[in-house]
């Protein structure tokens, strides 16, 4: 047995940690993973119940507050580096004690801390590429620590230049989603959460799921509602907006004043973070992704609405277009296109039979695409693959 080791630089529940979660959920017997976390965060409500290892390598005080704000600038990248000596003493002892054959990183503080503990004591490091805008300095060091890249769509490939590609030995593997746990048939959840917001029966509901932050554009997604509610005289919807607030745009504030502004507050629901996703994006009749064109590798939400049997309508964010077929299984339009956004909304909400169309292709997708067991697989392959690489060496 293989014993892999997934670091991670924090412990919310985003994108990256859940889909490392789902990989060691769904690996053979072949292969034991252990996840690391620097602290208990939201991720532990979604992993306490599963059959997966996990240990906790705390971070000291000053690298937490100095992580948040990591991408200001130079001179916090620099502080951190400083008050990381102590901790990547840590890293190393915990390596070498643990014998781990792989170390498989997911975000790119990680792929340093850990890629250079790994370079040191000879242990082979995988780099998952999720993230779409880093240092390109850091990132070399980042390529030289990694014996193998994956990344979580083609077009994330433009990371690089094409001779460094030529170099680099990657592959590409998509997220993979819980078909179980997003199968879009849960009534008892659409009836909750129209309970809950005291819905009526008749009402649509347009949500946005995902952390308020810059690149995700939440605040297009309420213009985009108000158009559709006061110029477009549509009254029968309701949007909700659900994600973590941890940004210093402070856009729960934002966007409730944009609301209040406009007079249409019985339209919106702002809900925060949640626990019941899967619940939630069954309930919805239109999930909307608003984020700009680079900033996004693979957004997994996009997925998982479509095993929810939720018709979707997304900007051309980065591996988007490997996920949508444009008019069969949702519709896209470019970042900018603030009017394609609304007028393929509006159309959805005209056109049921469309929207019902839509669910069932956008099933047959995720099913036959990104089932987060074949994911698994694939990943497994790469391993057997760089461990037989390393024995011919």
């Amino acid at each position: 047995m293989k014993k892999i080791c997934y670091p991670s630089a924090s412990s919310s529940a985003g994108g990256s940690n859940i889909s490392t979660m789902l990989l060691a959920e769904n690996f053979s017997k072949e292969f034991e993973a252990i996840l690391v976390y620097p602290d208990e965060g939201d991720i532990f409500k979604k992993i306490k119940n599963k059959n997966i290892k996990y240990e906790i390598l705390p971070t000291n005080i000053l690298m937490r507050k100095l992580h948040k704000y990591i991408s200001s600038g130079w001179h916090i990248k620099i502080l951190f580096a400083l008050f990381s000596i102590f901790y990547e003493l840590r890293v190393i002892k915990f390596i070498y004690k643990n014998k781990f054959d792989l170390i498989h990183t997911n975000d790119l503080m990680s792929t340093l801390l850990w890629g250079f503990a790994g370079k040191i004591l000879g242990v082979p490091v995988i780099w998952h590429v999720r993230q779409e805008k880093s240092s390109k300095l850091l990132d070399k060091l980042r390529l030289y620590f990694a014996d193998r890249l994956i990344f979580v769509a083609k077009l994330n490939t433009r990371k690089f230049s094409d001779s460094t590609l030529d170099d680099l030995n990657y592959d590409v593997v998509y997220n993979g989603v819980d078909l179980k746990e997003f199968n879009g048939d849960n009534q008892n959840s659409f009836k909750s959460i129209r309970s809950e917001l005291n819905l009526e029966k008749d009402k649509k509901i347009v949500g946005f799921i995902g952390h308020l932050f810059k690149r995700k554009r939440p605040e297009m997604f309420v213009r985009a509602g108000i158009e559709i509610i006061k110029n477009k005289n549509i009254k029968d919807v309701h949007f909700i907006i659900i994600g973590s607030d941890s940004s210093k745009e402070e856009y729960n504030k934002k966007l409730t004043k944009i609301i209040k502004e406009e007079g249409v507050e019985d339209y919106f629901s702002i809900l925060g973070f949640r626990n019941d996703i899967a619940s939630i994006m069954s309930s919805l009749d239109i999930f909307v992704l608003t984020s700009t064109y680079k900033g996004e590798a693979f957004p997994r939400v996009i997925i998982e609405s479509m095993a929810s049997k939720t018709a979707v309508v997304s900007t051309k964010a980065a591996g988007v277009p490997e996920a949508i077929k444009e008019g069969e299984t949702g519709f896209m339009v470019d970042p900018d296109d603030f009017e394609g956004l609304v007028s393929k909304i509006v159309y959805l909400l005209e056109n049921p039979n469309i929207r019902n169309e839509f669910s069932i292709r956008g099933r047959e997708v995720a099913e036959n695409k990104f089932d987060s067991k074949k994911i698994a697989h694939q990943v497994e392959g790469i391993y057997n693959k760089l461990f037989e690489v390393g024995r011919d060496e």
